[in-house]
């Protein structure tokens, strides 16, 4: 007959919602008490179903004792006994409710999961608003998933057949670190039809635990069979503790797994000796096929000269490099005596004292020639040094290189060897390592199982102290065995994951290569000693270039006051800096004592003529489609040679440069004037403003401002990337007006003169030269620049003749503006 579902104590925490009601039967437990008539136990499910329950079967009856029991009970033919698929009808019961869901069949929904008539307002509530399911507990994750039924005539106590409906494919945690096995489910299941069939099956609650007495039996038995397997006990059922009882004590089965994992301790140690006893012969032939190496490369290092000859030779370059330095050093001090003496001779009046000045100081510049002409030869000494060096360090090298040579002739034949002593290595280390490894690692793994196992069974606390001390002293048993194993030695430490013999090649290989090292190392030794030599001869060098300068300086020092008004010329070169070559129609623009712009040509070159020694020229030079530059050089030498590397990438930039051009003097803004920076030029207008965008970032560039009426200025502005930089230009007006003046007017003998000279409008910079010129041979002539009060200033010594006349000449450099005038020492 059909028999009405009912609802155990624990479904009543279910949190039921529509969602979730579909799968109601695969959440909450559901016991059907019924009856049967068959002959014995059937499993019904497919072929993969009825080999997962026989082969439980056949471990119950290999283990004996009580799951072998409940087995036979179950077997016997009074009662018929069956095993189904839970999956099967899980999926028939969820269609089942769906249709009554998707039918609003409130009282079928209730018929079919078989709730008591009691509770249908709360269920029903429950399906209709299932948001308020937060106020109802949930389920104990402990609880016995629904996937483990057992159906039979609930508290007749008669016997009758059963029904277990189990879900093979549940794998779920019946508590925390406790998870679903199949078979202890099956026996937890097997236990209730037992009960069932023998007509004792008690569901009444146990007093003290709450718990169902048929679940702490069936439980029981579960625990026994996890226990007897290796698998952590069941704590609870449904949430509610379980009584000590219902906990074996696997102190055999621990005992057991302690000696199996003893055993493999000792296998695995065992194993590692005789690894070991191998190990130390192939490392001793090893050791001997370094020893073998090692003899015959010490023979070829033996051959391999030593740099001792290569630092003699260059010990010989450095001390002819000192000696260079002190000679070029040598011709400092003269030059140095020429150019203090030329001073004192521009202010000498007196013919006789000049003349004695003049003598000395060509004494000085005959001693610096001197000392430069020795600073000459010893560059030629040097120089042979250096290149006596150079062959002896070539042949030690080339000596080296041979050496290296036969070394490595040597090092691939030992490879070749070691190869094949390798792969021998290897295939005896291959077949060794699998037995050695396995036994170890199976006992690691078995004794963390176990000591993790033997906590949880402490942690059940249903067993007395002396219970946890052998279970303890199992645990520490264990750990101690597994701390004695071996582990491989050091000369196994593998190249690659392929093979622990490598380590045996690699100690070999070492000891070759650090030989080899070694002797690799010396052919850079007598690179390293030219290194230190070319270092002391580029230093020599660079003071005989020095020497050579201080001369040209003494000389041009005298030439200024023996030879007044000495003029030259300055040679120019400019180039792009990525590629070197030079640069064709770029301009040169100077200004100073001289303001000239000169085109360079199609060499990149340009002169500047007329230019007086001592003065300073400013220079700037820009070209289309290059970044300007601009470079103030004081001119000491004849024929000086100025270098300019123009960078690519005029107007490529984020920078602007904004301003207004003004008159000096009255601070009025100039319409019209003409602006210039980076190859590009703008007109001032109204206002006297202007703006050029496309500037180079964060580059100092040289900014000339020219108008009609004034003279041009330049001057160097820092950009910054991205933003606009505000300058303002001022132009002085165009001189006018140059005035010549002198005190005393009517200077008497040996009374020194002071002269001035001045432009109109005033204005600082201007470049004027003033000379004198006496009757009695004496000549001074100066370039000087002019203050805020637009005058420069200049000393004539007093005349020691009567009656001599000196005559004054001042002129703007560069500008068609000239005075002259004179007077006359009285008696």
């Amino acid at each position: 007959m059909k028999e009405k579902l009912s609802v155990p104590r624990e479904m009543e925490h279910c949190m039921i919602t529509r969602a979730k009601l579909i799968s109601l039967l695969a959440v909450c437990l559901i016991a059907f008490w019924g009856t049967s008539a068959w002959a014995k136990i059937k499993v019904e499910g497919d072929a993969a179903f009825q080999t997962q329950v026989q082969q439980c079967f056949d471990r119950y009856q290999k283990a004996g004792g009580e799951a072998a029991q409940i087995l036979a009970n179950l077997q016997d033919p009074k009662h018929e006994h069956l095993i189904k698929d839970y999956r099967a009808i899980r999926t028939k019961a969820e269609q089942q409710i769906e249709n009554a869901l998707n039918n609003q069949d409130n009282q079928n929904i209730l018929d079919l999961i078989g709730i008591d008539k009691s509770k249908t307002d709360k269920w029903l509530n429950l399906i209709a608003k299932p948001e308020k399911n937060s106020t109802i507990p949930r389920r104990p994750r402990d609880a016995v998933p629904t996937s483990f039924q057992a159906f039979g005539e609930r508290g007749t106590g008669r016997g009758s057949g059963t029904t277990i409906t189990v879900d093979p494919g549940y794998g779920g945690e019946l508590a925390p670190g406790v998870r679903a096995d199949f078979c202890s489910t099956l026996i937890h299941e097997m236990t209730h039809a037992r009960e069932m069939n023998d007509g004792v099956a008690n569901p009444s609650p146990d007093p003290a635990t709450h718990t169902k007495i048929t679940e702490i039996n069936a439980t029981t038995v579960e625990n026994r069979w996890r226990a007897a397997n290796g698998l952590s006990q069941r704590p609870t059922y449904s949430g509610d503790k379980l009584p000590p009882t219902a906990f074996a004590f696997p102190i055999g089965q621990f005992e057991a797994e302690r000696q199996r994992i003893e055993k493999l301790v000792n296998q695995s140690n065992n194993a590692y000796g005789e690894l070991g006893k191998m190990l130390d012969q192939l490392i001793q032939e090893a050791k001997d096929k370094a020893a073998e190496i090692k003899a015959a490369l010490d023979k070829i290092v033996a051959t391999v000269p030593s740099s001792e000859s290569v630092q003699n030779a260059v010990n010989k370059v450095k001390e002819e490099a000192d000696t260079l330095v002190k000679l070029a050093q040598a011709v400092q001090d003269p030059a140095d005596q020429v150019c203090k003496f030329a001073e004192y001779i521009a202010n000498e009046r007196d013919p006789k004292s000049r003349d004695e000045m003049v003598q000395a100081a060509k004494m000085h510049l005959k001693n610096a020639e001197e000392a430069f002409k020795k600073a000459t030869d010893q560059v030629k000494t040097l120089k042979k040094a250096s290149a006596s060096a150079g062959k002896e360090a070539n042949e030690t090298k080339n000596k080296i290189k041979q050496a290296i040579k036969d070394t490595k002739a040597l090092v691939s034949k030992l490879e070749a060897e070691l190869k094949a002593a390798t792969a021998a290595a290897e295939k005896k280390v291959e077949q060794s390592v699998e037995d050695v490894t396995k036994p170890g690692k199976e006992a690691e793994q078995a004794a963390t199982a176990l000591s993790k196992l033997i906590d949880q069974t402490i942690a059940l606390g249903a067993f007395n102290p002396a219970q946890i001390g052998q279970m303890q002293a199992v645990k520490d048993a264990v750990n101690t065995a597994v701390g004695t194993l071996k582990t491989f030695a050091a000369a196994l430490k593998p190249v690659g994951a392929a093979t622990k013999a490598q380590g045996i090649a690699d100690e070999l290989k070492k000891k070759v290569t650090d030989q080899s090292n070694d002797l690799d190392s010396k052919k850079d030794v007598p690179d390293n000693l030219l290194k230190e030599a070319g270092d002391k001869v580029t230093s020599a060098t660079d003071a005989a270039g020095k020497a050579e300068d201080n001369l040209k300086h003494a000389r041009t020092c005298l030439d200024k006051v023996l030879k007044p008004g000495t003029k030259t010329t300055l040679h120019g070169y400019i180039f792009d800096s990525k590629s070197n070559k030079p640069i064709s129609g770029a301009t040169a623009s100077a200004s100073g004592n001289i303001s000239v712009s000169v085109p360079s040509g199609g060499a990149g070159t340009f002169t500047l003529t007329g230019i007086d020694l001592g003065t300073v020229v400013n220079i700037n030079v820009s070209a289309k489609g290059y970044r300007g530059r601009f470079k103030s050089v004081k001119v000491v030498d004849e024929d000086p040679l100025v270098n300019f590397a123009l960078e690519p990438g005029k107007g490529s930039g984020s920078a602007k440069l904004t301003g207004t051009v003004v008159d000096k003097e009255t601070g009025k803004s100039i319409t019209g004037a003409i602006v210039s920076v980076e190859g590009q030029t703008a007109t001032t207008g109204v206002g006297g403003s202007f703006s050029i965008g496309g500037l180079p970032d964060d580059t100092l560039v040289p900014v000339k401002a020219e108008a009609k009426g004034y003279s041009a200025s330049s001057r160097g502005v820092k950009l910054t990337k991205a933003e606009t930089t505000p300058i303002t230009i001022a132009l002085w007006p165009e001189i006018k007006e140059l005035n010549l003046t002198w005190v005393p007017a009517n200077p008497a003998l040996n009374q020194s003169v002071n002269v001035t000279a001045s432009v109109f409008p005033r204005r600082a910079g201007v470049p004027i030269r003033v000379s004198v010129s006496g009757t009695d041979k004496f000549y001074k002539s100066q370039v000087l620049t002019t203050d805020a009060n637009g005058q420069v200033f200049f000393f004539v010594p007093g005349a020691q003749t009567k009656g001599t006349t000196d005559t004054l000449t001042a002129e703007v450099v560069g500008r068609p503006f000239k005075k002259t005038d004179s007077y006359v020492f009285k008696g």
